[in-house]
């Protein structure tokens, strides 16, 4: 009977951790944030310890056009960003505060494969990625004010 007992026991943690292991390749649910940018509302995922961060929105081939994500840091720095297994054209903009620091738009990688990557000028506690051209269209610039709802 005890030889009966472990084995099931081992049967269910080999499941359990066979779920958990499957599980860690597929998007988990995030916390969303809305922001408003010059009157037009954006849902924003939100990316907020090294593993969503780490992610970001690799592995995706399309974002809807009042979608995107957002990157909070502890602590202001000059976090780089690069489109490593990104399919998405993206605006990249860095915030500190509710102020934009920058802004650039990165592609994804193309021929040879080479990643575009941006190493900031200037420190931010936040970043907002949102389909490319939309930084353009809503004229996000530094100095832009954007009004994030909720809190952190």
């Amino acid at each position: 009977m005890k030889k009966i007992f472990a084995g099931i026991s081992l049967l269910a943690i080999v499941l359990v951790a066979g779920a958990f292991l499957s599980a860690r390749g597929k998007a988990l649910p995030q916390p969303e944030r809305i922001v408003s940018i010059q009157g037009e509302k954006f849902t924003l995922e939100v990316a907020d310890h090294d593993a969503t961060r780490i992610k970001g929105l690799s592995g995706r081939e399309n974002l809807a056009s009042d979608r995107g994500m957002l990157f909070i840091f502890d602590q202001p720095g000059k976090y780089s960003f690069w489109m490593k297994d990104t399919e998405i054209p993206l605006d990249i903009i860095w915030l500190k505060g509710d102020e934009v620091q920058e802004v650039v738009t990165l592609y994804p990688p193309r021929g040879l494969g080479l990643t575009q990557r941006h190493d900031p000028l200037f420190a931010a506690d936040k970043v907002i990625e949102l389909n490319a051209g939309v930084a353009a269209r809503l004229d996000i610039r530094p100095g832009t004010k954007l009004e994030l709802e909720g809190r952190r």
